[in-house]
């Protein structure tokens, strides 16, 4: 079952994105993208309040039926859009690997699997590490950090189509990193959100520009294939990095094995400024 739901997901969320382009003028590329993005943030939210509210009041099956009926909608929902946009003629031939890597969104989807590969430090290890600090409704840091991100997707979005992605992007990635090292040093509660805020404010505003900077990039005529890649990254960041987290505890016992767990993820991100402060300054972006 999970594994159908994960394919299921995979094509249902890289489809999404390139459909997404279709509707949006490449002059408000970020902000469209950023206004996508917050439904998500406003699903992830709301949806596990919701799911327990329904299985207390109704039972684990229903949460699941439920469940079943939100894409049924949104393939109803589907069926009465039109786009004016042209499709362009594709000749029969076999998929090749071009067809499901664009090479040149690689800047992009590295940055991107960066910030992935934080989440899943986060998720993995966060409650084990405020639980060593001795503090307590570690849970609010979920809490803060989504407000957060409604609040700053859109403004990313708009503020990268006026300025450019370069003054969203790195900026954005350097206070990550910063927020990283405040968790690394975090001993109360208000520091702890400090960093979610901070981390927000970061990843809100350089997810959604990298991810639009990449579309308009690659062009709309390949933006499948450079959503693909840019979610694969991702996807391979999210993974690695509980997995490289626990070889680390494994290895450095204690809060000093958290604390080199943040470091590294600050250094990844210094490093992954200076990758696309490069790739933004030889290339011509639109």
């Amino acid at each position: 079952m999970r594994i159908i739901n994960g394919i299921g997901f995979a094509i249902g969320s890289t489809a999404q994105v390139a459909l997404c382009t279709c509707f949006i003028p490449e002059s408000r590329m970020g902000e469209g993208i950023g206004y996508m993005g917050l439904s998500m943030v406003l699903a992830s939210a709301t949806a596990p309040g919701l799911g327990i509210a329904i299985s207390q009041s109704f039972g684990m099956r229903a949460v699941f039926l439920v469940s079943a009926c939100m894409p049924v909608v949104g393939c109803i929902l589907l069926a009465f859009m039109r786009s004016d946009a042209a499709r362009p003629k594709r000749e029969k031939r076999f998929i090749r690997l071009e067809d499901i890597l664009e090479w040149r969104a690689w800047a992009f989807s590295l940055c991107g699997g960066m910030f992935s590969f934080i989440n899943g430090i986060i998720n993995a290890y966060i409650v084990l590490y405020s639980d060593l600090r001795g503090i307590a409704d570690i849970s609010l840091y979920f809490t803060v950090y989504a407000i957060c991100l409604f609040i700053v997707r859109p403004l990313s979005g708009k503020l990268m189509d006026k300025k450019g992605i370069r003054l969203t992007v790195l900026p954005a990635m350097l206070l990550t990193a910063v927020s990283m090292i405040v968790l690394s040093q975090g001993t109360s509660f208000a520091m702890i959100i400090l960093s979610a805020i901070l981390r927000a404010i970061g990843q809100g505003t350089a997810q959604p520009s990298l991810q639009a900077g990449c579309i308009n990039y690659i062009g709309r005529d390949r933006s499948g294939v450079a959503t693909s890649t840019y979610y694969l990254f991702g996807d391979v960041g999210q993974g690695v990095g509980p997995m490289l987290g626990g070889i680390a505890l494994e290895m450095i016992a204690g809060i000093g094995g958290y604390q080199f767990l943040f470091y590294v993820c600050a250094a990844l991100l210094v490093l992954g400024f200076f990758i696309f402060e490069h790739f933004t300054r030889t290339k011509t972006l639109r």
